[in-house]
């Protein structure tokens, strides 16, 4: 939500001389998204906010739409846990922002999917790839990964592909 309000205010700055009223509209938006990021934080700290992935991949393909980039999701029915959804969510979080700071890509595909007994997340962008190793947010999600068991590799060959796969617990 942070990253949305931030692109939505460098929109509004943009639009205030040529387009004064879509630069209010998106200026009243920025105030609902930064109550409802207050909202959130109070939340957190409380320690009983969820991160919804369904939410969060919409957020994920507004926020690439909003940055000229053609976003798709391929969300194929997975229930999981809630500590699991919500690093799930994280992650969806993390990589669409990088995508959008980073890649200069045009498009970007995110799938999540299970066979029942793994959950794969695959984010590909047909940006310039990764010149660098991963920031502070991506190595986090890869040490949280790792907790579980899964394995979280970012393969930069004509664009970037951020893959995780975690092993699904027994019911």
């Amino acid at each position: 939500t942070l990253s949305v309000i931030t692109l939505k205010a460098q929109l509004a700055r943009k639009l205030m001389q040529s387009d004064p009223g879509r630069s209010a509209a998106e200026l009243r938006e920025i105030e609902g998204l930064s109550r409802q990021s207050m909202t959130d934080v109070r939340a957190a700290v409380c320690g009983y906010q969820q991160i919804d992935i369904q939410s969060e991949l919409s957020q994920a393909l507004a926020s690439l739409e909003l940055s000229n980039i053609k976003g798709s999701v391929k969300f194929e029915g997975v229930s999981l846990p809630a500590k699991l959804e919500t690093l799930v969510s994280m992650i969806v979080r993390e990589g669409a922002t990088n995508v959008i700071r980073h890649s200069k890509a045009s498009t970007c595909e995110i799938n999540i999917h299970s066979d029942g007994k793994s959950l794969e997340l695959r984010i590909r962008d047909d940006g310039v790839g990764i010149g660098q190793p991963p920031g502070n947010g991506l190595r986090g999600m890869q040490e949280r990964v790792a907790i579980l068991g899964g394995r979280f590799s970012i393969l930069s060959d004509q664009g970037t592909t951020l893959h995780v796969l975690i092993p699904l617990q027994p019911a």
